[in-house]
C-alpha cells in the first residue's frame, strides 16, 4: 500500500462525508471536522487544510511516478488557489493565499518522505480556541491574525502581535497570530528535518518542467 492510499484509508470518514454532502455545496471541513471550529473561523486555515490534502496527493504521485520535485509553484492549483472555495467560506483571497502555503508544504512533505501531520496540527489548534471565537462564520480579525502570525513564522520572524490593523479587533487578531505563528512554525521545522535528513535527488534538466494536471 502506498502513503497516498494509506491516507485515502485514513480519511475515508471525511471523503464519504464529502460525497454525500457535496451536491448542496457542503464542505465536510466546516461541518463535520473535529477543526470545524477553526475552518469556519478562518478562510486562511480553511484554505491551507485543502491545499495540503492537493499538494501532499500530488507530491505522493510524483514520488510514485518517479518524477522528483515538479515545482508545484508552475501548477494550476498554486495559480488559481481557489478550487474548494464557496461564497460561504469568508474572504476569498485569504482562502486562495491559505491553499497556495498548504499546497507548497503539503507537496514537500510527501516528496521527502514526510508524514501527512497537517490535520493533526489543525484539530489541535482548534481545541485550544477560546471560547468567544468558537462562531460559526469567519472572523476577519483572527484570520487576518493566522495569515499575519503563519508568515511571520515561516520568514523566521519575531513572534510580535503588535501589528493588528485598526480595523481589527487586537484580542482576536492576536488569538489569530499566536495560532498561526506555531502552525508556520512547525511547517518550517519539519521542512527543514526533512531537507537535513532525506535531501531530494537531483532533477535533470530535461524533467524539470511541471506536467499538466
Amino acid at each position: 500500500m502506498s502513503r497516498i492510499q494509506g491516507i485515502v484509508v485514513a480519511l475515508l470518514p471525511a471523503l464519504l462525508c464529502c460525497a454525500a454532502f457535496g451536491g448542496d455545496g457542503s464542505d465536510y471541513h466546516v461541518n463535520k471536522d473535529p477543526a470545524a471550529r477553526l475552518f469556519r473561523l478562518s478562510p486562511f486555515a480553511h484554505g491551507y487544510i485543502h491545499g495540503y490534502e492537493a499538494g501532499f496527493a500530488m507530491g505522493d504521485d510524483d514520488v510514485q511516478m518517479g518524477r522528483g520535485d515538479q515545482h508545484i509553484e508552475k501548477t494550476g492549483e498554486f495559480r488559481d488557489a481557489d478550487r474548494e472555495y464557496q461564497r460561504a467560506f469568508g474572504d476569498r483571497e485569504n482562502f486562495r493565499a491559505g491553499y497556495r502555503e498548504g499546497l507548497v508544504v503539503g507537496y514537500h512533505d510527501a516528496l521527502t518522505g514526510g508524514e501527512f501531520r497537517a490535520l493533526n496540527e489543525l484539530r489541535r489548534l482548534a481545541t485550544g480556541l477560546e471560547s468567544d471565537l468558537v462562531v460559526s462564520s469567519a472572523d476577519a480579525g483572527y484570520d487576518g491574525g493566522f495569515l499575519a502570525g503563519y508568515r511571520a513564522a515561516r520568514q523566521d520572524h519575531a513572534n510580535d502581535c503588535s501589528g493588528a490593523p485598526a480595523s481589527a479587533s487586537k484580542e482576536h487578531f492576536c488569538s489569530g497570530f499566536l495560532d498561526g505563528y506555531e502552525l508556520g512554525d512547525s511547517d518550517s521545522g519539519a521542512i527543514a528535518t526533512a531537507q537535513e535528513h532525506a535531501p531530494p535527488p537531483p532533477v535533470a534538466a530535461g524533467n524539470r518542467r511541471a506536467p499538466k494536471r
